[in-house]
């Protein structure tokens, strides 16, 4: 062995650290120190201003511990636990949500409540005890509702109505039920037809989405026999249809119909 070779084994193994970058104002000699020991493709770490240490993974953000990730609001990404990956809390720690399975709740709850559907990607909370009726009628509505006066829908649900509504005197035409998202109603969504004057009447059925105005009209010399009003609390109102004469499932007066829909018929 040389004696330069001889002079530079003795130097590495009497360094307690090693020592790069020379140049540097930051480390002893103008260097930075290197603490323990360096996994090979590694990223490091600073531990203090003149000293580094191994990071303990892998650089780049695909292979980084999840211990590693620090504190911070991101407003762009898209982020997906795929087939084969999961998210769990230990401990105390939490996951919160706004939603569940895409469905927003709303509401504030206190013992006892669940979240309740109310449409395809929203709910709300409600109480457990027992199972929520599909619809809840308003009190006292009748007295308190008169012909061609519109009423806003200010329930959060959608509003089932029907309105029974006699005649005195001679009075003719339609009684006809009218929903608008304006406050003076002009769409005509159900009417009874051939009114027949004295003794005569006719009832309406009408939803009312929330938030919409709805009005029940009549002819001169007609009144209010009966109003009702329902809540929706759950699911959706659809349509069958015309199941008169001209529909594509006619149905025949004095026949009996089988409800196997699953759902509440009206």
């Amino acid at each position: 062995m040389t004696m330069s070779k001889l002079v530079l084994a003795l130097i590495l193994a009497l360094a307690p650290v090693i020592c790069f970058g020379q140049g540097s104002s930051t480390g002893p000699g103008g260097g930075v120190g290197v603490s323990g020991s360096v996994t090979p493709n590694n990223c490091v770490k600073w531990v203090n201003s003149s000293t580094i240490a191994d990071a303990g993974s892998t650089c780049g953000s695909s292979s980084a511990s999840f211990s590693g990730i620090t504190s911070g609001t991101n407003t762009s990404a898209a982020m997906t636990v795929g087939s084969g990956a999961s998210l769990a809390a230990s401990g105390s720690g939490t996951i919160a949500a706004t939603s569940i399975g895409g469905v927003t709740v709303t509401g504030t709850p206190v013992t006892g409540m669940v979240p309740t559907a109310t449409g395809p990607t929203t709910a709300i909370w409600q109480s457990s005890s027992g199972a929520t009726p599909v619809l809840t009628e308003q009190p006292i509505v009748t007295g308190s509702r008169s012909l061609a006066t519109p009423v806003q829908n200010t329930s959060g649900v959608t509003l089932l109505v029907i309105a029974n509504i006699g005649t005195s005197g001679s009075a003719n035409g339609p009684v006809q039920g009218l929903v608008d998202t304006t406050a003076s109603p002009t769409h005509v969504v159900c009417a009874r037809e051939n009114w027949h004057g004295a003794g005569g009447g006719g009832t309406v059925l009408l939803t009312v989405p929330n938030n919409s105005f709805y009005q029940v009209t009549a002819p001169s010399g007609s009144a209010v026999q009966t109003w009702r009003e329902f809540l929706v609390n759950k699911g959706a109102i659809t349509s069958s249809g015309d199941l008169g004469p001209s529909g594509a499932n006619t149905r025949t007066p004095g026949t009996s119909f089988h409800n196997t829909s699953a759902s509440l018929v009206l």
